[in-house]
């Protein structure tokens, strides 16, 4: 076994433990597996093979920050300096696509975007940030669909694999953050919990397991 498939052992571990912990309310327990995941899987990014970009290891950095911050979810400035974390992430990613894509599918392009804005403002209404967090709630959804749009053009382009995996992570991080945003504003319930951590670790994954193979 490769040091980098012994760390996603370890991360498939944790990520069961993890869940467990949300469903038998153990908090402490739930905290302490939350802050294990991404350097997890920064190991196993790191242990693999072939030569490593900067970048996708200082998203998950920045990644990790983000889930340190947001265990006082409910505390309003560290859910902004979270966001800002993880929104610091999604850019680093999306840097690392724009320099693995080798050319933009113009068709593809045209209608990912039209798709975006269609979605974004429902989706936005139903979120329903209060006032203060409007504009930040905002950018976040543009750098995120952002992301997922230039993972788009990556899958199309490589028609591989990484394409596959890193399209598929950008759709489960619009999953986890679409449910974490709207019950952020609203009492959060056990399936939405536990949709969001599923949805977050699939997300991170997948889309790390896809820059692996670029």
């Amino acid at each position: 076994m490769t040091i980098s498939n012994l760390f996603l052992l370890f991360l498939a571990l944790s990520s069961a433990l993890h869940i467990s912990a949300i469903v038998l309310k153990k908090e402490c327990f739930r905290r302490i597996t939350k802050i294990l995941l991404i350097p997890l899987l920064l190991g196993a990014y790191l242990g693999g093979t072939g030569t490593k970009m900067p970048l996708p290891a200082l998203a998950l950095v920045f990644g990790w920050l983000g889930d340190i911050l947001l265990i006082k979810i409910s505390e309003k400035r560290f859910f902004k300096i979270g966001l800002c974390s993880f929104l610091t992430g999604h850019i680093l990613y999306i840097a690392v696509f724009i320099q693995a894509l080798a050319k933009i599918n113009v068709p593809v392009l045209a209608v990912s975007i039209a798709a975006a804005v269609l979605l974004a403002v429902p989706a936005y209404r139903l979120i329903r940030p209060d006032r203060e967090m409007a504009i930040p709630v905002a950018l976040y959804m543009a750098i995120l669909e952002s992301m997922s749009i230039i993972g788009l053009q990556l899958f199309f382009a490589r028609g591989d694999m990484a394409g596959v995996f890193i399209f598929s992570g950008c759709l489960f991080f619009m999953l986890s953050d679409s449910l974490l945003a709207y019950f952020t504003f609203r009492p959060m319930v056990l399936w939405a919990a536990i949709a969001v951590m599923v949805f977050y670790i699939l997300a991170q994954t997948g889309i790390i397991l896809g820059l692996m193979r670029v």
